[in-house]
C-alpha cells in the first residue's frame, strides 16, 4: 500500500485550428443591443475575446495540454516528466506511466494525492491520456468525489467542499517556505516559450514537495 503525490503543469492548446473553430461559435455580448456598439465590438474587441479564450484553455483538458508532471511514490524521490516543444504530448503521458509503473512496483496506490487535483490535475490528466491514446496506471481517477478513499485533495480537505486556498498562502499558514516569485501557474506558459525547461521542472517539483509537506502535517489529525 502506497501513496502518490502528483502535480502538473499545462499551458494553452497548439491547436491551429483553435481559433477559427471559436471564432464560428462567437457572439457579441447579449446586452448589446445598439447596431453601432455591437459593430464597434465585433471591430475592436472580439479579436481579444478569442485570444483570452485559447488563453484560458490551459485550465482545460478539453484542448489544454500538459508540459511537466511531477510526482513522487510516498516519501521517495520526487520525480519528473517533462515535454520538450515539439514533442507528441503521449511522450510525457507515457513516460509517467512507466515512471509511475516502476515506483510503484507491486504495491497497491491507497490514495492520490493533490492540491485542487480532484477538479484539475486527474481529469486533466485523464483526457488529454483518451485524447492521445495514451496509457495510464491501473486505476488511475478521472472524477472522483472529495469523499472518495482512494483520493485526498489537500485544499479541499483544509477549505472545504466548494471552498477554495491557495497552495501558497496554506503554505503561509502552516509555515511552509512558499513559493518562488518569479514563475506561477499563470506564466509558466510564457516560461516555456522562453526556454525555462529546467526552471518549470524545478518549480513542478516543489509544488510537490510542498505538497507533501502539507499532507504530513495534515495527516497527524485526519
Amino acid at each position: 500500500m502506497v501513496d502518490v503525490f502528483l502535480d502538473i503543469e499545462t499551458v494553452e492548446s497548439s491547436r491551429t485550428d483553435l481559433k477559427e473553430f471559436f471564432k464560428k461559435k462567437q457572439k457579441h455580448p447579449s446586452k448589446m443591443s445598439v447596431k453601432k456598439t455591437i459593430d464597434d465590438w465585433w471591430a475592436n474587441k472580439a479579436d481579444a475575446e478569442l485570444d483570452e479564450k485559447i488563453a484560458k484553455t490551459s485550465l482545460s483538458g478539453d484542448y489544454g495540454e500538459i508540459i511537466s508532471i511531477s510526482f513522487a511514490v510516498g516519501d521517495g524521490e520526487i520525480r519528473n516528466a517533462y515535454r520538450r516543444p515539439g514533442d507528441d504530448e503521449c511522450i510525457i503521458l507515457s513516460e509517467l506511466n512507466e515512471k509511475l509503473q516502476s515506483d510503484i512496483g507491486l504495491r497497491k496506490v491507497t490514495q492520490w494525492i493533490g492540491f485542487n487535483h480532484l477538479s484539475f490535475d486527474m481529469p486533466f490528466i485523464a483526457k488529454r491520456a483518451i485524447l492521445r491514446g495514451a496509457t495510464l496506471p491501473h486505476g488511475f481517477p478521472m472524477h472522483s468525489k472529495p469523499w472518495d478513499k482512494n483520493v485526498f485533495d489537500v485544499m479541499t480537505e483544509w477549505a472545504g467542499f466548494g471552498n477554495r486556498i491557495s497552495q501558497d498562502e496554506l503554505c503561509f499558514i502552516m509555515g511552509i517556505e512558499g513559493k518562488p516569485s518569479d514563475i506561477t501557474g499563470a506564466n509558466v506558459g510564457q516560461h516555456y516559450a522562453d526556454g525555462n525547461h529546467e526552471k518549470i521542472k524545478e518549480y513542478n517539483n516543489d509544488d510537490v514537495n510542498k505538497l507533501r509537506q502539507i499532507y504530513n502535517r495534515m495527516k497527524v489529525v485526519i
